[in-house]
């Protein structure tokens, strides 16, 4: 059966991403602080959005976000020490969070997410995990498919925070989900992780995934057009349907 849906989960909130070209992505606030009722208030909600009077599994997709996030070599990864290879990064885990952990083979790492419970445990209860991925999973297996030998990134916009990968010789050379206030914070990470990675004037492409604010990305690609280091550089939407592969 064809996915219908693909939802991100945030700490407070969750976004809806609808399998079709013309539906724009529904982003939800989460008020609830009693984990039983912040459950029963993301289903409710996801039945609002999506109209539907049952959420059947194999319609959904789940992607979680963490802000917390660690990728390591795969061979260098040891599952049993995943912990602490996690704490050594950001101290002791919240409580509120659990850790994830996903093995990437397209570019050979692994990756550690801090998931918020709540959404873990509803995607358990409602879904029974079907379909889940951590954030760096879902995009790098989507990076996958642009493993040639030229520059390529991939940014995709929520309202508050946005993931950035770069890959460049068929190899994974950056990756990284951090939060923005305009479109500058984001020109700055662009032009730093390019120019960090000795890649200033190369010929590329910058792949736009999902963006929840229309005017942040033209902002953003009005602002790099102007860059030297970015002059070879192209700018092209990534198809929806790629988030339902």
């Amino acid at each position: 059966m064809q996915q219908k849906f693909c939802i991100f989960y945030f700490q407070n909130a969750l976004t809806v991403l609808k399998n079709d070209l013309d539906a724009i992505p529904v982003t939800r606030q989460l008020v609830s602080k009693i984990p039983s009722a912040l459950l029963e208030e993301a289903k409710e909600t996801l039945k609002e959005i999506t109209g539907a009077s049952f959420l059947y599994a194999p319609e959904f997709k789940h992607v979680y976000f963490g802000e917390q996030n660690l990728l390591i070599p795969s061979g260098v990864f040891e599952k049993d020490l995943a912990q602490s290879y996690f704490e050594r990064m950001f101290m002791d885990l919240p409580e509120d969070k659990a850790l994830s952990i996903a093995s990437i083979p397209s570019f050979a790492v692994h990756s550690l997410e801090a998931h918020p419970n709540w959404a873990k445990s509803f995607t358990k209860e409602t879904f029974n995990h079907q379909n889940s991925f951590s954030l760096f999973e879902f995009h790098l297996n989507l990076m996958a498919d642009f493993k040639t030998k030229e520059t390529t990134f991939l940014l995709t916009l929520f309202a508050d925070t946005y993931f950035l990968g770069l890959v460049h010789d068929s190899k994974l050379l950056y990756a990284e989900a951090l939060t923005y206030q305009n479109s500058d914070d984001i020109l700055y990470t662009l032009l730093n992780v390019l120019q960090k990675n000795g890649l200033s004037m190369a010929k590329g492409t910058l792949w736009f995934g999902e963006i929840s604010d229309n005017n942040i990305k033209e902002n953003l690609q009005d602002s790099l057009t102007k860059i030297q280091d970015f002059a070879a550089f192209t700018y092209q939407e990534l198809e929806r349907t790629m988030y339902f592969k």
